[in-house]
This record gives C-alpha cells, structure tokens and sequence, in this order.
C-alpha cells in the first residue's frame, strides 16, 4: 500500500526543496501545481505532494456527516 501525504502551500518548489533536504528525500516528479518527493529507500515513509494553491488559509474546512 502507497501511503502519500498532500500539502497545500503558496511555493511547491521552496517548500519542496526544504523537505527533501529537512528528511532526506529525493525530488520525484512534477505536474503543473505539483511537486513532490519520496524517500530514498523505496517504502521507506510515504510520498510527500505539494500543491501550490493562490489562497492562503489557516486551517482546512471539515465537514462532518451525521
């Protein structure tokens, strides 16, 4: 099972960069918005998306069904 974590940010490529230097992955691939990075030693920890979005936000919205 693949495990991905996605982050929304203001700068996919910065935030990207800090990351894979931070825990030590490896840039993997990129697709418009998106940048992302895995570890080194494959399934070693999950694969980590940045998604660059225009708005900036404190908190994601949660809705909850009852």
């Amino acid at each position: 099972m693949e495990i991905q974590v996605n982050i929304d940010c203001a700068d996919a490529e910065s935030l990207r960069t800090f990351y894979c230097a931070a825990i030590g992955y490896k840039p993997h691939g990129e697709l418009g918005n998106y940048r992302s990075c895995v570890p080194r030693a494959r399934g070693a920890g999950p694969k980590i998306v940045f998604q660059q979005v225009p708005e900036t936000k404190v908190a994601k919205t949660v809705s909850t069904s009852t």
